[in-house]
């Protein structure tokens, strides 16, 4: 009877959260479509701004990520069994988690014109752009750990639907900024952008409004954490709180991402080497164009489709149901071979293409069942193979 009312909530929340992350993903769309529009795709300007703008939701989640990701949640389950359902403990967490997230912000900020040498290959013309990029961009690390701390705490009081629609609101902040920005700008079409003729104005609208929409997707969370009732405060209390076993179970978290997100440092490293390279490419005669960062970006965008719609939104439901499961010490529910809800049946439905190929253009992508002729010789192009996500938060 007890997997009965599982399976419909299972089933119930996955589905909320796909159509929340369905609709994020829909909009990303429609924002990667504008922006190629605003800035291009194969000038230098478009592969800085991608560079710096990946490196925020790195760097946390190679610090941080997955800790709040994969730690917190059963941390959190356990303390809500207490007679205050877990009040003082999610307060202290909270507390300490933001006021890490934002040293770790203040830091990276600060430490951008040395950290982007160091993790990309853009020549020395190209780094003060990136720079000024990243000074704007690089708090977002401070509110995607504040999204994943407040998301997490209501995933593990069962609201889920909220951390995944939140990120909608986030697109919706990002497209209204790139269209005040052609707006008042211009796009590349007309404008032919390039680190010599970028301004002050251009990067305030373009970046200042990216990490408004990383922002709002955080703060927007506040709303359903109120109505949650247990009237969490600033806390700085750490003894007693079980912080210590939240710890112990973090440092192998830690480890496990530093080795996973480090592939994601030479990727990003590597397909820099063709941003830096595309003057000299450009300067051919005739004049080649060449992929660059940002159009790998947006390849990896689209095989990351399924895994956000579909996998994540699974995932997510499963790990906390096996998380209350193991808290109540069912462990006949943790150790079944098919979770509630999510039968045989179900991950044959969930199935889809093993591969894809992805070109310079971002529309012409086919399953390697029937790959699509590559680009004329004088385009080099990105193939992209599945790999490792490299996160398991619903940014965007």
């Amino acid at each position: 009877m007890a997997e009965k009312n599982i399976a419909p909530s299972t089933a119930r929340s996955s589905a909320v959260m796909a159509a929340g992350t369905l609709l994020s993903r829909v909009l990303g769309l429609v924002r990667t479509a504008l922006l190629a529009v605003a800035i291009g795709t194969t000038g230098l300007v478009s592969d800085i701004f991608s560079a710096a703008n990946v490196l925020p939701n790195f760097i946390y989640l190679l610090l941080a990520g997955g800790v709040f990701n994969a730690v917190l949640v059963p941390q959190i389950i356990k303390a809500s069994k207490r007679p205050d359902r877990g009040r003082e403990y999610v307060s202290a967490m909270m507390t300490l988690s933001l006021a890490a997230l934002g040293v770790l912000a203040l830091a990276a900020t600060l430490a951008a014109p040395w950290i982007l040498p160091l993790v990309t290959q853009l020549s020395g013309e190209q780094l003060p752009l990136a720079t000024t990029f990243a000074y704007w961009l690089f708090p977002q690390i401070f509110f995607y750990g504040a999204y994943a701390v407040i998301g997490q705490t209501l995933n593990a009081n069962g609201r889920f639907g909220a951390y995944m629609w939140a990120p909608v609101v986030n697109n919706l902040v990002s497209i209204a900024g790139i269209l005040l920005f052609i707006a008042l700008i211009g796009n590349q079409e007309t404008n032919s952008f390039s680190p010599e003729n970028w301004t002050s104005s251009a990067t305030l609208i373009l970046a200042g409004s990216t990490t408004l929409g990383i922002a709002v997707q955080a703060l927007v969370l506040l709303i359903p954490l109120k109505k949650l009732g247990l009237g969490l405060r600033p806390n700085f209390r750490v003894r007693g709180m079980g912080l210590r076993q939240t710890g112990r179970v973090a440092k192998w978290t830690i480890i496990t991402m530093l080795v996973g997100n480090g592939a994601y440092l030479v990727y990003n490293n590597v397909a820099t080497l063709a941003t830096a390279a595309r003057p000299a490419y450009a300067a051919m005669n005739p004049p080649e164009v060449i992929a660059g960062h940002v159009n790998l970006e947006i390849a990896s965008m689209f095989y990351m489709i399924p895994h956000s719609v579909i996998t994540l939104s699974l995932a997510t439901v499963l790990f906390n149901q096996l998380s209350h499961a193991f808290t109540e010490g069912n462990l006949a529910e943790v150790r079944a071979p098919s979770p509630p809800g999510c039968g045989p049946s179900a991950w044959q439905r969930c199935s889809v293409p093993p591969y894809w190929w992805c070109w310079p253009d971002p529309s012409a992508c086919g399953s390697a069942a029937a790959p699509r002729p590559p680009p004329p010789s004088r385009r080099r192009s990105w193939s992209c193979w599945p790999s490792a996500p490299r996160s398991s938060a619903p940014l965007s």
